[in-house]
């Protein structure tokens, strides 16, 4: 009887284990792994903030990263919304991907025989090529859940 309740017990604690992850001691630091066993956690109180969110899209450091860049997309952005009835118009054009990958390449094949401004906006063709490349990736991510939740994990 003993060991039928040994083994209940143990079935238990697998099931939950498996739920929310594993706990042991290693070298005197209780240590904790998600259901996944991909990631290891110390929970060792040792008076310190924790913050596990490395693997983890930085998306925090984009203005200290590409300050100009932003700056730039946000220009293109600005102009739009004098140009187009809303800020997000742009996911709401028909054949929108293709679209958006031939404005990128008009601005490129501009930028790249000597042409740097835009004629209609007076901004860069490198501000019309990111925005353009962010527009075809988000459109794209729209059709892909799949591949925002990966990022999101």
């Amino acid at each position: 009887m003993d060991r039928d309740i040994a083994n209940k017990i143990n079935n238990e604690i697998n099931e939950l284990e498996s739920k929310i992850g594993k706990t042991n001691i290693i070298d005197g630091k209780i240590i904790s792994s998600n259901p996944n066993g991909m990631t290891v956690y110390d929970l060792a109180d040792d008076g310190k903030g924790k913050k596990y969110d490395s693997g983890k899209p930085m998306v925090g450091t984009l203005c200290q990263v590409f300050p100009r860049a932003l700056m730039g997309i946000g220009a293109c952005i600005e102009f739009g919304t004098h140009k187009y009835p809303k800020p997000d118009n742009w996911k709401l054009v028909e054949g929108a991907f293709k679209r958006y990958q031939d404005s990128l390449m008009r601005h490129y094949l501009k930028f790249q025989i000597g042409e740097i401004e835009d004629r209609e906006t007076k901004l860069n063709h490198l501000f019309h090529m990111a925005w353009n490349a962010l527009a075809i990736t988000e459109l794209y991510l729209m059709d892909n859940p799949e591949l925002v939740e990966r990022l999101l994990k």
